[in-house]
């Protein structure tokens, strides 16, 4: 392990039927926040995590995005299997490079012009009918989209050749 993930504070809060995340004294030296597998409905309390790099919320009861854009250190961010329905939020996230947003009811793929340096976007198992110009993601290099309801990708051919499974 070399020391710089040594010095990266890791707090696991998983399956711990946490209905709203915790305050905590020493929340600005986490950088690795896992909450897993809770209760949670809302992003409340976020903002005192100022510093997180690591967000780890799937398996929760969440509807929005709403608090992650007070994250500006975040790179990675899983919200994975919640229930929400659109991306929002993520414009000041200038660093995220890993998103994954795997098992939502997410419709659209929209928002995420800021988002340029994602290198990682799992937006698998949605609601998605068709996706429109993403080549603004330059330095995307995995994209998961099975279990949408895509037929094609509109002017994305120029910009990924190879073929794309559905």
């Amino acid at each position: 392990m070399s020391e710089e993930e040594n010095d990266k504070v890791t707090l696991d809060l998983s399956r711990k039927q946490l209905k709203k995340v915790p305050k905590q004294d020493d929340a600005q030296n986490v950088r690795v926040l896992k909450l897993d597998e809770n209760e949670l409905q809302k992003i409340d309390n976020i903002d005192s995590y100022l510093k997180i790099e690591v967000l780890s919320l799937s398996k929760n009861q969440l509807l929005r995005m709403y608090g992650v854009c007070r994250l500006h250190c975040l790179r990675e961010l899983n919200l994975s299997f919640n229930g929400i329905l659109s991306i929002e939020g993520l414009k000041d996230c200038i660093h995220l490079r890993h998103l994954n947003l795997e098992g939502n009811n997410i419709k659209t793929i929209e928002h995420l012009n800021n988002n340029i340096k994602l290198e990682y976007l799992n937006l698998a198992e949605n609601s998605i009918g068709s996706i429109s110009d993403i080549s603004f993601l330059k330095n995307l290099k995995e994209l998961y989209l099975q279990g949408n309801r895509l037929t094609h990708l509109r002017q994305c051919d120029k910009y990924y050749p190879y073929p794309w499974k559905f």
